[in-house]
């Protein structure tokens, strides 16, 4: 439901309810790598994003897997 709500009325306070991943920049995407556990200091920028993108794109096959069940 709210997945849906934050869809329907984009301009809401969860705006940030479904983030788009394509729109952070490398620093943002190393404090949610670090939130993970993954330590960061040693890597470049170019690792930095390889290890965020394909954890994100584990994470929507995962999701993508789950709803095709209900498809």
């Amino acid at each position: 439901m709210r997945a849906f709500w934050a869809i329907q009325h984009p301009r809401s306070r969860s705006q940030n309810y479904i983030p788009n991943f394509d729109l952070y920049d490398v620093g943002q995407m190393s404090l949610e790598l670090n939130a993970m556990g993954t330590d960061t200091t040693a890597l470049t920028h170019q690792e930095i994003k390889d290890t965020f993108y394909r954890i994100v794109s584990k994470a929507v096959r995962d999701l993508e897997h789950d709803i095709g069940d209900l498809s």
